[in-house]
């Protein structure tokens, strides 16, 4: 009698566990069709560059400039800036169009720039760190003549995109001007500096987002910090940047 209620319970036991286990996986198998839902519904709203994955980049230097150090970490970029300029150029095979841009970021280090006049001149034509949108009017991936000039860094720039850029938007997360204002470059009218919203954290990354006036057509993403002007050091960290997607 003993022994046919410890086999009745072991048999009871052995169903339980059947069931649980089935029911653990069932709901597994939903969990993971959940996720790669999500994954692909966000992938239709937005591109996220992170640099932790394997992003192809170009690093872009000035002839005459001390370049920056641009060192790839686990999960982020980091910039060393010394009196230095040079950039990163991200090419997009496949245009992207957006008015939404974000970043995570983090920097040590201080501009030598006086005030908001300064830092519209050349001479206080510094950044802690510049997202470039590089706006094209091109549907075609045939290369043809830029809108800058022809030094050697530019060369580079051509033979890097796939499409002609026709213009530059640079967004700016910590300046003496603040958002909403805006000015050209010194050095090109083609070239639009625009101050972003920008969430500083102490002991976190630094959250900078921007939803511009109209949408642009974006055939990739440059990446750069500059204190050659200034004679300024500092060192930025990048960690992504994400742009929401117009159709």
């Amino acid at each position: 009698m003993c022994l046919i209620k410890t086999y009745k319970k072991k048999y009871f036991t052995a169903i339980l566990f059947y069931f649980f286990v089935n029911a653990c996986y069932g709901s597994n198998l939903i969990f993971k069709e959940k996720i790669v839902y999500n994954k692909e519904s966000l992938e239709n709203t937005v591109k996220i560059i992170e640099f932790s994955d394997d992003v192809k980049f170009k690093h872009i230097k000035f002839s005459n400039i001390i370049p920056n150090i641009f060192t790839k970490k686990i999960n982020h970029i980091s910039i060393d800036v010394n009196n230095s300029s040079s950039f990163l150029i991200i090419p997009f095979e496949d245009i992207v169009t957006t008015n939404k841009v974000s970043f995570f970021w983090k920097s040590e280090g201080f501009l030598n720039i006086k005030d908001k006049d300064h830092e519209k001149t050349k001479s206080g034509d510094d950044a802690i760190l510049r997202i470039g949108l590089i706006i094209t009017k091109n549907e075609n991936k045939k290369f043809v003549d830029t809108i800058f000039g022809k030094p050697g860094w530019l060369r580079d720039v051509e033979k890097t995109l796939f499409y002609k850029a026709d213009n530059l938007i640079y967004l700016l997360p910590k300046t003496k001007n603040k958002y909403p204002e805006s000015w050209d470059s010194p050095y090109s009218s083609l070239i639009k500096m625009i101050p972003t919203k920008t969430k500083f954290f102490s002991d976190d990354w630094n959250n900078s987002n921007i939803t511009l006036k109209k949408n642009y057509r974006v055939a990739g993403l440059i990446i750069m910090a500059d204190g050659d002007n200034t004679n300024s050091k500092f060192e930025t960290q990048i960690k992504s940047i994400i742009l929401a997607l117009k159709n």
